[in-house]
């Protein structure tokens, strides 16, 4: 899986999203690779949709093998301060029989297994097992990704996909800094945040009508970009704007300057089924009766649900989601630094800087009191 790929879809997906009110929090790569684990097991015009909206290969073998080198890099970022892990799960009526073939490609490229549960007999009992395998994988941070109710008798696959990363900063913020400060949210109203601040070196652009800034995490392999529009009521339109190329272009401008930060701690939840915005975007087959899962099993299946959920929290000393130079730099007193000032509506990602992959992409626009 091609990050350039990867972000079309994380632009994609986002794009119908954003369309939403509120706060928002997803993992592009988390949603792609469980849907890439379902086009393995796809044919026909099911794994033609599929490939095309994830930007994929549709041969499942190279699709995979770009899936399983991509993760084994962002694996190497794993450190004391920074910890990233991803589960993948297919979840079929027990009546199922996957292929074998197909298990194989799960376990040896997704690190995933496909798991038979009595969906039909037991909705609730495999609601719990799916929900606690997704807890177990993601420190308890994520639960609840299958909501009450959402599993019944006619349930055939659920897949399930969630992302965790805790990260230090590179630069801590200091918490004898922070203040009460006003946030504009995307209504109009004045909201009270507790305000972060730090001067110091961190990469820094401008765009026509907002900036960038960049905060590295510890080990300097991964980082959140955040993208503050110069207008209280900016965000709709930078987010309409948005591209991949758009993207590359501004992490290419970036340069390590003098800035004078104010951040405020958030934390931000969201979760959702995501069929009907993944149906829109042109993958329509897997979610009909007519689904083509014969990789997969020889038994009729369609995906009754995708369920997503992730979450972020940002504060002085890191980034907690289930998603800057250490050199000495010397500037002329007399020059101000660049003050980047959050306290508006603001869109930001958290990447891999190698690869530029998008894990996470969110915005806040009401952050609570």
């Amino acid at each position: 899986m091609e990050a350039q790929a990867s972000n079309q879809f994380a632009l994609d997906l986002y794009g119908r999203l954003r369309r939403g009110t509120g706060n928002l929090i997803l993992s592009p790569l988390s949603i792609s690779s469980a849907l890439a684990m379902a086009q393995a097991g796809a044919a026909g015009q099911t794994a033609q949709e599929i490939s095309a909206v994830l930007h994929i290969p549709l041969n499942a073998s190279e699709a995979a093998a770009g899936y399983a080198e991509l993760v084994t890099s962002l694996q190497r970022q794993k450190s004391a301060k920074v910890d990233l892990s991803i589960a993948n799960a297919v979840w079929g009526e027990q009546h199922v029989q996957f292929k074998q073939p197909f298990v194989d490609l799960l376990e040896q490229r997704y690190g995933a297994t496909a798991t038979s549960l009595d969906l039909a007999r037991d909705p609730e009992g495999a609601r719990r097992q799916i929900n606690d395998w997704v807890a177990d994988h993601t420190a308890g941070r994520i639960k609840d990704v299958v909501g009450p109710g959402t599993i019944n008798r006619e349930t055939k696959l659920v897949l399930t996909n969630a992302i965790y990363f805790k990260g230090e900063w590179d630069q801590c913020f200091k918490k004898s800094q922070t203040r009460d400060a006003l946030f504009t949210a995307a209504d109009g109203s004045k909201v009270t945040v507790a305000m972060m601040n730090q001067t110091a070196s961190f990469g820094y652009t401008r765009g026509y009508d907002y900036a960038v800034l960049e905060l590295l995490y510890e080990g300097k392999g991964l980082a959140m970009d955040v993208f503050l529009p110069d207008l209280q009521n900016g965000l709709p339109a930078f987010e309409s704007q948005l591209t991949e190329e758009g993207l590359r272009r501004d992490w290419m401008a970036l340069e390590v300057q003098k800035v004078a930060v104010q951040l405020p701690r958030f934390s931000v939840t969201w979760g959702s089924d995501l069929r009907g915005d993944l149906a829109a975007l042109g993958m329509r087959a897997a979610f009909d009766p007519s689904a083509n899962f014969s990789s997969m099993s020889d038994l009729p299946l369609q995906i009754s649900r995708l369920a997503h959920k992730a979450l972020v929290e940002v504060n002085e000393q890191g980034t907690e989601a289930a998603a800057a130079t250490s050199g000495t730099f010397l500037w002329s007193s007399a020059k101000p630094p660049r003050v980047f000032c959050a306290d508006r509506p603001f869109l930001f990602i958290i990447r891999d800087l190698k690869r530029s992959t998008i894990l996470f992409m969110g915005r806040l626009s009401q952050p609570s009191e």
